[in-house]
């Protein structure tokens, strides 16, 4: 831990390079921009690691250490396990950040780590970057891209817009139109708008432009044909019913190792909870954001962990096998993370009279 925290900014440039998840999200991004900014090196001089697991092997985890590695919420530095808002927040305690246009970087990490909002706008970057790795983008190309994205928002706040729309090419007037007006910089219409602050030319704006918008149109038609396979999945699955809140919920048991399958379900509303089992055996209970208020998991959650432990012939503990992740009011087979996870000794039939049991 004292390697990481509270370092000095001459021990931070000691660091050999940077290690952090191959596919990061958001926050971990703007935590890597932080390292940047504060040591002064550019994304492309980084000596960066990109771990295709958050929690590597503890040898591995050891080695980057020894070998003088910075470690962005990996292993032991995952931010949850740090107790922590954000990945961005840890670094930026690491660096003892006190920049005014950076610190605020730390609340706006930690909010949208809580409630996605950020994934909510309309064409936001925030939730394309994740589509993009989905799609088979690479990672230092999400990286840099999103790099652009936050050094136009530090750039461009506070100053006003010295070239009027009406001046600009009859393109981009006709861009700005389409994309709407809203401001936040987490989305396109908010980094065209910065871009346009900074005095971007227009061809270079138009280029952006026409480079995301194309991201936008392949990451939306391959949600569109995941929707149709979920859908057709849907059909031939165990549906059932059962009360939560006073209401009918719907639920079904689906067997799938698409990730996105159950996702594109509870997006369209056509179920309240699913079941998830693997081939590998391990099961995920996902329910909808659209149920108002939300499904209590936590006498389910109990009673699995109680069932797991009834049945389990090893030593295990079954809260090491299982997590009740309450930030997207989910129960996971394994912690946040976890490498080699041990599948439920559970039935995979069972769970449906475990949530009509347990759930109220």
């Amino acid at each position: 831990m004292l390697h990481l925290l509270h370092a000095k900014e001459k021990d931070m440039k000691r660091f050999t390079g940077v290690v952090m998840p191959a596919h990061s999200p958001f926050d971990k991004i703007v935590a890597l921009c932080l390292y940047c900014r504060f040591t002064g090196q550019k994304l492309e001089e980084l000596d960066l690691i990109l771990a295709r697991e958050y929690q590597p092997e503890q040898s591995q985890i050891d080695a980057w250490k020894r070998a003088g590695y910075f470690l962005i919420d990996i292993g032991e530095y995952k931010y949850q396990r740090m107790n922590k808002g954000s990945a961005t927040e840890i670094v930026a305690e690491a660096l003892q950040v006190r920049s005014h246009r950076l610190l605020p970087f730390v609340e706006l990490c930690n909010k949208n780590n809580q409630t996605g909002d950020l994934k909510k706008l309309s064409n936001s970057l925030v939730w394309i970057l994740r589509e993009m790795y989905k799609q088979g983008y690479k990672p230092l190309t999400v990286i840099s891209r999103i790099f652009k994205v936050i050094d136009a928002h530090i750039r461009a706040v506070g100053k006003e817009m010295k070239i009027p729309l009406n001046r600009r090419h009859p393109d981009v007037q006709e861009l700005v139109q389409k994309l709407g007006g809203h401001k936040s910089s987490w989305c396109m219409s908010g980094y065209i708008r910065n871009l346009m602050i900074l005095g971007t030319s227009d061809q270079e704006i138009l280029r952006e432009a026409r480079w995301w918008r194309e991201v936008f149109r392949k990451c939306r038609l391959a949600n569109e044909q995941v929707k149709v396979k979920a859908l057709a999945l849907l059909e031939r699955s165990e549906k059932f019913t059962f009360q939560s809140n006073g209401k009918r919920q719907r639920g079904v048991l689906i067997r799938t190792d698409d990730t996105r399958v159950p996702r594109a379900l509870l997006n369209k509303g056509a179920v309240d909870l699913i079941i998830v089992t693997r081939r590998t055996r391990l099961v995920t209970i996902l329910t909808s954001n659209r149920v108002n208020p939300k499904i209590n998991l936590d006498q389910l959650f109990g009673v699995i962990i109680g069932t797991e432990a009834t049945h389990r012939e090893d030593d295990r503990n079954p809260k090491d096998i299982w997590f009740y992740d309450k930030r997207i009011n989910a129960i996971l087979n394994g912690s946040g993370g976890a490498r080699d996870t041990t599948p439920t000794v559970i039935a995979a039939s069972a769970f449906v009279n475990l949530v009509k049991d347990a759930i109220s």
